[in-house]
């Protein structure tokens, strides 16, 4: 199961972001959120976060807009289903660990045997066994304030459903305590504490999870050179990352290696600790760090070997921390084919260190959907330019979010939340251009798309190494650097009211009129044009109306 598409109504400072569109036509599902600071961008991935069940919208920071709204907040999400991933056997196991446990906590022996609650998961198995055959390959879900999820299934079914979870819910109760109604088996009573929403929510338990990365949970942070009882005892006082460390390790075990004085059992303990942690790192599917378990008298010890020889952790990168605890955490959580939301992960990463993320966030998505908000270039492949999203606001000053890096920049400096984009296409030709040539330079971004998308269109199979400015004065910056990379390369410029960018890159620069394209107008009546009219009618007519067109969403850039 995938998620399609994100949508924020009435909240988190959005009237209404519009679907966020999280699908990619690479098989690659890295997405950036990318804007200026304090754009929103930190905000729309807790209002993502906010969907996780258990997570009550209401109760996360900035939920509440200042003005109040008409509509009732809310969020929404498009999910892709394939038959069998959501089944009404899951939703039974769901229902009976977490609600006839845990919340009304009857023994599994007497759920398993006590006939009204046989009976009652049977009317329920079979009331969303129904709901779930009747569902397409899309599904939207709504989240309210309070963590009410609705299912958004073509026959309207949610209130009916509730209803009869209700009259069910209803027909166990066989006694009464004062006011509160009670279910009575043999001689013990219990409250049931759930009602048919509840049963409705456990739903999205067979949904992807979402997990978010922000400075709260820093991926960089520091493990003690020893794991001390002091360590267990003030457990919720410990970094988030420490506590998932002791948590996957084990508490009581630690616990025990740190009391016990059986060196026997410390030797099981051992082989325990460094198969757990050896399990996680083994996910990365290349060795990158060897870790120590070894018995202090103060605790448990832990020594660390990278390339650079053996140390504590304190001294590792931040890249091998990062990968140590995130490998931790999935192995802890299991995480797979999930949402995974970074907010800006490159903090204090030098440049090679950013790099070597990318190429990691990129393993990550091949398998999940991971969104990463970034100012760096340095984290943005141009290969994925289409997976860029984009904050903004509306005439109304409410944040939204645009799908690409193409529409919608009127607003004042609202250009400098490509800056990240721009770098990063300059840096590509910088670590690429001695290894490339015949270069086209166009004057922007939205050229790039064009020329791009005219080759594929037309099946051109050559590459096309297009080098985009920022508007037609960066021409006079980067034409004098390709020439001294000593490269061959066209100029492509939009009108020929551009003769005087024309004669400066001829007289200054020495480039000669050959390898300079002024678009020529399309129409007699205006002086205007533009590297799309390179798209001839006679194009348009053979490759569009011909009835076998490609969309711009079919096209990879």
């Amino acid at each position: 199961m995938k998620i399609k598409s994100f949508r924020i109504i009435d909240c988190f400072g959005f009237k209404d972001s519009g679907w966020v569109n999280l699908e990619s036509q690479s098989k690659n599902n890295l997405f950036y959120i990318i804007g200026r600071n304090s754009s929103g961008k930190s905000t729309f991935l807790r209002a993502v976060e906010a969907f996780e069940y258990g997570n009550t919208p209401g109760d996360a920071l900035g939920f509440k807009n200042y003005k109040k709204v008409d509509q009732d907040a809310r969020l929404g999400a498009i999910f892709e289903l394939k038959k069998g991933e959501i089944s009404a056997e899951d939703l039974l196991s769901d229902l009976s660990t977490n609600l006839l446990q845990g919340k009304s906590g009857i023994p599994t022996d007497v759920i398993n045997s006590h006939e009204p609650l046989t009976n009652f998961l049977a009317s329920v198995k079979e009331l969303y066994s129904e709901f779930i055959l009747g569902l397409g390959n899309d599904l939207e879900v709504e989240k309210l304030e309070r963590g009410r999820y609705i299912y958004k299934d073509k026959d309207d079914t949610y209130v009916q459903r509730l209803q009869q979870l209700e009259q069910l819910i209803n027909n166990l109760y066989n006694t009464r305590q004062g006011e509160a109604q009670q279910m009575r088996i043999d001689n013990r009573a219990f409250n049931l504490g759930f009602n048919a929403q509840d049963i409705e929510n456990l739903l999205l338990l067979q949904f992807p999870k979402v997990y978010y990365f922000n400075k709260e949970y820093d991926l960089t942070s520091n493990l003690p050179e020893i794991i001390t009882t002091e360590h267990i005892d003030k457990f919720d006082e410990q970094p988030e990352a420490l506590k998932t460390f002791i948590e996957y390790i084990g508490r009581a075990d630690i616990t025990e290696y740190v009391k016990t004085d059986d060196t026997e059992r410390q030797a099981e303990l051992d082989k325990l600790f460094s198969e757990k942690i050896a399990l996680a790192l083994a996910n990365l599917k290349y060795k990158f760090l060897d870790v120590f378990v070894a018995h202090n008298k103060n605790g448990l010890q832990l020594t660390f070997k990278a390339s650079e020889g053996s140390s504590f952790f304190y001294l590792l990168s931040d890249n091998t921390k990062f990968l140590f605890h995130y490998l931790i955490y999935s192995a802890h959580y299991d995480i797979g084919k999930d949402i995974i939301l970074f907010d800006e992960p490159n903090n204090g990463f030098h440049a090679t260190a950013q790099q070597d993320l990318l190429d990691y966030l990129k393993r990550l998505a091949e398998n999940n959907t991971v969104i990463v908000s970034t100012h760096s270039e340095y984290l943005i492949d141009t290969e994925l330019l289409e997976n860029i999203r984009r904050m903004s606001r509306d005439d109304k000053n409410h944040l939204t979010v645009v799908n690409d890096i193409k529409n919608n920049m009127g607003k004042e400096g609202e250009y400098l939340s490509l800056q990240p984009v721009a770098e990063s296409i300059g840096l590509k030709y910088v670590n690429q251009l001695m290894a490339r040539n015949n270069i086209i330079i166009v004057e922007g971004l939205s050229d790039l798309y064009y020329l791009r998308s005219f080759s594929e269109l037309k099946n051109e199979k050559d590459i096309l190494n297009i080098l985009p400015g920022r508007g037609d004065s960066s021409m006079l910056t980067i034409v004098p650097f390709v020439i001294s990379q000593g490269l061959s390369f066209k100029v492509v410029l939009d009108t020929n009211q551009k003769e005087d960018y024309k004669k400066k890159l001829v007289e200054d620069f020495g480039v000669s009129e050959d390898s300079i394209y002024i678009i020529p107008p399309l129409l007699k009546t205006t002086d205007d044009s533009g590297v799309e009219d390179i798209f001839s009618k006679v194009d348009f007519k053979k490759l569009v109306l011909n009835g076998n067109v490609k969309t711009t969403k079919s096209l990879n850039f």
